[in-house]
C-alpha cells in the first residue's frame, strides 16, 4: 500500500507491509509519526467456521439412550444434538448430562430418552464469531459446547477443547503481529 501525504508543507510517501512503515520524502527517508493500524485485529483472525466440528450426529427426541450413547460411541463425540421430527435441533446432549442425569442417580437408561436427558435450548453462535467471542459466550453461559449457524443452518459443534487446541497457533499470531510482544 503506497499513500501520499502532505505534512507541513513537505510531500512524502508513506509505504506500508504487513510489519513496516518506510515514509519517503524525495530521496530521504524520514523517522514516521505515522500509526498504521493492522488491517486485521489479529484476535478476530480465527472465527467460528474455522474450528467448527462437522458433520454433527444427531438423534430424534424420542431414541432411547442405549442408542444414543452407541452414536456417541460409534463417532467418537462427546455429544449429540437432538432434533424432532422435523429435523429441527432441540438440544444437546452430552457425556456429562448422561453421568449427572442418569448414571448418578442409579437410572437405566434403557427407561429414558434423548429428551430426557438433553440440555435444552440448544445454544448457538454465528459462524464468523471470532473465537474469543465463542469463549465469552460459552463461559458466560458456563456450557462446554455451542453449536455453529451458518445462513440458518446448524453447520458445527465447538467445544471448549476445541478452542484449547487453537490456542497456540493464536498466540504465535499474537507475538508476530504485536509490537509490544516482538523481542
Amino acid at each position: 500500500m503506497s499513500r501520499e501525504h502532505s505534512h507541513t508543507g513537505v510531500l512524502f510517501y508513506a509505504r506500508t507491509d504487513e510489519r513496516h512503515i518506510t515514509v519517503e520524502s524525495g530521496s530521504q527517508k524520514l523517522k514516521p509519526d505515522i500509526k498504521v493500524e493492522t488491517p486485521q485485529d489479529p484476535l478476530e483472525i480465527f472465527l467460528a467456521r474455522d474450528i467448527a466440528n462437522s458433520p454433527i450426529i444427531v438423534a430424534e427426541e424420542d431414541a432411547p439412550l442405549d442408542k444414543v450413547a452407541q452414536l456417541m460411541a460409534k463417532g467418537h463425540v462427546g455429544c449429540i444434538v437432538v432434533i424432532n421430527k422435523e429435523e429441527k435441533p432441540l438440544g444437546m446432549m452430552t457425556e456429562g448430562d448422561l453421568i449427572a442425569r442418569v448414571f448418578a442417580k442409579d437410572i437405566s437408561p434403557n427407561k429414558m430418552t434423548a429428551r430426557d436427558v438433553m440440555t435444552s435450548p440448544l445454544i448457538t453462535i454465528k459462524s464468523e464469531m471470532p473465537i474469543y467471542e465463542v469463549a465469552r459466550v460459552m463461559n458466560q453461559h458456563r456450557i462446554g459446547r455451542l453449536g455453529v449457524i451458518y445462513k440458518g443452518t446448524l453447520v458445527g459443534i465447538i467445544s471448549k477443547k476445541d478452542i484449547v487446541e487453537l490456542l497456540p497457533k493464536m498466540t504465535t499470531i499474537l507475538q508476530e503481529t504485536q509490537p509490544w510482544t516482538r523481542q
